[in-house]
């Protein structure tokens, strides 16, 4: 187990076919939520980027006049806001974080489910989030208190982890009996 298992999966690179979609999603115009916009403001600056890299490297002539078309919509709305250099900030910021902590749920839910599967297998819960914090770069009492707000957040979806895991452990064990039967 290592701290890479806890990372949160990879979202996919946005389609390039997809730029108009995408720029009418992010025109506050046309009512899609904040979030949808946000993703959709978030994949067409992503795509820019890229094809700026892609024609810095040869890969590509020009970037799509579409991106730069968007990009120039947003700095002209930009400059006509209160705030415009917070606006651009805002839109050229790789990452939509907000202040505090930065949220991890699949991290967190993951390491829980590490835990309650080293408790029921007879560990102690001090000794599982000491085993699971080594693993994760975190100390025991942060694992410790992972656990206990994921199992108080949702107990019975942290039980049903365990019982797939131990599920797909017997089907992989049972895979491997037989493919050893086998040679």
């Amino acid at each position: 187990m290592v701290a890479e298992r806890y990372d949160e999966p990879t979202e996919p690179a946005p389609d390039p076919e997809l730029i108009e979609h995408y720029s009418w999603v992010a025109d506050p115009k046309n009512g899609a939520s904040e979030k949808e916009r946000g993703d959709a403001v978030a994949s067409l600056v992503r795509l820019c980027h890229e094809q700026r890299e892609q024609v810095r490297s040869g890969e590509l002539p020009a970037v799509d006049f579409r991106l730069l078309l968007f990009i120039r919509g947003e700095l002209e709305r930009c400059i006509r806001s209160a705030d415009p250099l917070g606006c651009v900030e805002l839109l050229l910021s790789s990452s939509q974080r907000t202040r505090g902590r930065p949220r991890t749920p699949h991290r967190d839910f993951v390491m829980a489910g590490d835990v309650a599967e080293k408790v029921e297998a007879g560990m102690t819960i001090e000794a599982a989030c000491a085993d699971v914090g080594r693993a994760a770069s975190l100390s025991e009492e942060e694992v410790r208190r992972i656990y206990f707000r994921e199992k108080k957040a949702d107990k019975e979806a942290l039980e049903m982890d365990v019982t797939r895991r131990k599920a797909e452990k017997c089907i992989d064990d049972k895979n491997s009996d037989q493919a050893t039967k086998s040679i």
